[in-house]
């Protein structure tokens, strides 16, 4: 442990080096003993003393011999796919939490090159003159910004990088006519076969800004919305297609047109998107190519402003969040070595309508009129204020009924089922209990119920250093009565939580939100799952945070009424009142004690920043047991 931390501390940025007693010479030797796929790369530009390309699968099969520990001979391994985050490129200066990292070619050119590199005297493996040219070629047109200066409208390289191109363009016996423009460089990589596809270039265009003079401009510009999955071979083969699928209509997306590929579809999907990369990436296992798309609609994109770091070319946030949750679904429960990415998609609507093009021509217009149609149909008008939250199933407004305030929900069409339910637990309970909004109008994907006034919502307490705050024991009596009525009524408000779907106003409160309550038969109050949780073989919807099915009272109960279960549904006033004494001073002094830890905590941190500040070397608490066990 202590040799990892100093090892961190000499290398802090991870770079790999040969050990001490390795000689280039040897390790290359190494490396046509062991047949290893690989091959070395022309000196260009590179962050290291030896560029090495090299196979996913024989990764593992040198770590013998590199290491982290700093040696005189540094070295950059960049594999076919850019499996590892440390063998991938990264582009200079761009922000680092954007997914800009990526393997340094294509994976169709990069096993090109392994596979006709040749030995040289000393067993080197190297490239041929034509593959040294179109390789560096490729690095300056597209991934090394520092090449190119830009000179008014012209772009002009560095003197570095121009005489290196043309010294390897006479190796090969290329003649490059006139100045070196990236533009020139692009024709010429293209003419032979190595221009990458558009997806990559238009993620290169955002530190290589030459590449956006000579991208398609798009004539008109498209509404968000609209989005293209690719479901990989290895999750429609294990039969995940079904579940992926109704994971997006999850996650708000309508869809529109499922096609299996065929072979021909396959094979241009994986050369033109993903940057033509269909590797493990960030997993130890590979996804395989594309074998299934899927168009789909989403009628309340989430503007991605917040994520534009991370995904810069992203128009609609509910992307990521869809395909990330396709990805928890297909890898729960599996060992970290099993887990591999299931889904990719198109980062915005433009890409779709590119993809559409490029798959299946013959259903764009079709697509389109869907689209136009299930817009006009979620379309309202004369809203007063948009009060929708999250939209997975449908958006919230308030607008003027019959010349009083009201609140209407318009649901998408994927998600009518939610609406029944929320129409049959008003007409069902609203007559019983003043809490639940009346039903005031519905329609065909839509409802109107009052509108119960403004409040708010209790702040869910999850952080330790916030003193306990119950609700009023009066909130507290109405609650349970409702879960009680529910339940005798055979419906489950299986997601109500005291911090959740209840609005607090000075009149009282009033319950929202029943998109999840199922029926079911009469039974006491403790049987209901937002008390007891939900079965872990439980096959209906339910909401997904995943905290309601281990102790969803503990969780969204306690913290409000400071009482057991039992106490909750069944003691009368008086007790409660006496209980809830006994177990806010207890809770009360819980937070005393860790505010206070809290504070010497804090307060002796400050102390460290300010002697590192003053140029005294501090030893934190970890390093010091580390030296102890020593």
């Amino acid at each position: 442990m202590l040799a990892s931390s100093i090892q961190r501390q000499l290398n802090p940025d991870g770079g790999l080096f040969l050990p001490e007693g390795l000689s280039p010479a040897s390790f290359h030797g190494q490396l046509l003993e062991r047949k290893i796929a690989s091959v070395l790369l022309p000196d260009f530009f590179g962050p290291a003393d030896i560029e090495l390309l090299i196979a996913d699968d024989d990764l593992d099969r040198i770590d013998d011999l590199i290491t982290k520990w700093p040696g005189s001979h540094s070295i950059k391994l960049y594999s076919t796919t850019g499996g590892r985050r440390e063998h991938r490129f990264n582009p200079p200066d761009v922000h680092p939490r954007a997914h800009y990292a990526m393997a340094l070619l294509p994976p169709h050119l990069a096993d090109a090159l392994i596979g006709r590199a040749q030995p040289d005297d000393v067993g080197i493996r190297r490239l041929a003159p034509i593959d040294a040219f179109f390789c560096c070629a490729y690095r300056a047109s597209y991934l090394q910004s520092e090449c190119w200066a830009r000179s008014g409208v012209d772009w002009t390289p560095s003197p570095e990088c121009e005489l290196r191109l043309r010294r390897l363009a006479a190796d090969a016996e290329l003649d490059l006519e006139g100045p070196i423009t990236p533009q020139k460089l692009d024709a010429l990589l293209d003419a032979r076969g190595w221009r990458p596809s558009l997806d990559l270039l238009e993620r290169a265009a955002h530190w290589m800004s030459w590449i956006r003079d000579v991208l398609p401009d798009h004539e008109e510009q498209e509404e968000s919305g609209v989005s293209l999955f690719f479901l990989r071979s290895r999750a429609v083969e294990a039969g995940w297609q079904p579940k992926i699928l109704e994971c997006l209509r999850e996650n708000g997306f309508e869809l529109l047109s499922v096609v299996e590929l065929d072979e021909e579809q396959a094979r241009k999907a994986a050369v033109e998107f993903r940057g033509g990369n269909w590797g493990r990436g960030p997993y130890r296992v590979s996804g395989g190519s594309p074998a299934t798309i899927c168009v789909a609609l989403d009628l309340l994109p989430i503007s991605a402003k917040d994520r534009r770091a991370q995904f810069p070319d992203c128009d609609n946030a509910r992307i990521v969040d869809a395909k990330y949750a396709a990805r928890d679904l297909v890898n729960a429960g599996v060992p970290k070595a099993d887990h591999y990415n299931p889904v990719h998609s198109t980062d915005n609507t433009a890409q779709t309508w590119r993809a559409v093009r490029m798959l299946i021509p013959e259903e764009e217009q079709s697509l389109r009129g869907k689209i136009a149609q299930l817009r006009h149909e979620f379309a309202t008008h004369g809203t007063i204020r948009d009060l929708t939250k999250h939209g997975r199933r449908a958006k919230v407004e308030l607008i003027n009924h019959h010349d009083r305030l009201a609140i209407r929900k318009t649901f998408r069409p994927s998600a009518l089922n939610f609406m029944k339910r929320e129409i049959e637990v008003m007409q069902r309970l609203a007559p019983l209990c003043a809490e639940i909004p009346r039903l005031l109008e519905r329609g065909k994907n839509y409802f109107v119920m009052e509108y119960v006034g403004g409040g708010a919502m209790p702040p869910a307490r999850r952080r330790r250093d916030e003193p306990p705050r119950p609700l009023p024991l009066r909130h507290v009596r109405k609650l349970s009565r409702l879960i009680a009525t529910s339940m005798a009524n055979g419906l489950d408000p299986i997601d109500l939580r005291a911090d959740g779907n209840v609005i607090y106003t000075p009149a009282g409160l009033h319950l929202i939100d029943f998109e999840f309550w199922r029926t079911c038969d009469p039974a006491p109050p403790e049987k209901s799952m937002c008390l007891c949780g939900i079965p872990a073989g439980d096959k209906g919807q339910r909401p997904l945070a995943a905290a309601r099915n281990r102790d969803p009272y503990q969780i969204g109960w306690y913290p409000y009424t400071l009482l057991s279960v039992e106490s909750f549904l069944y003691d009368p006033a008086p007790l409660q009142h006496i209980k809830r004494a006994v177990n806010f001073a207890r809770a009360y002094g819980g937070w005393a004690t860790n505010a206070c830890v809290s504070f010497a905590k804090r307060g002796v941190r400050g102390l460290t920043i300010r002697a590192m500040s003053a140029g005294v070397r501090v030893i934190g608490p970890r390093a010091t047991r580390l030296l102890a066990l020593q």
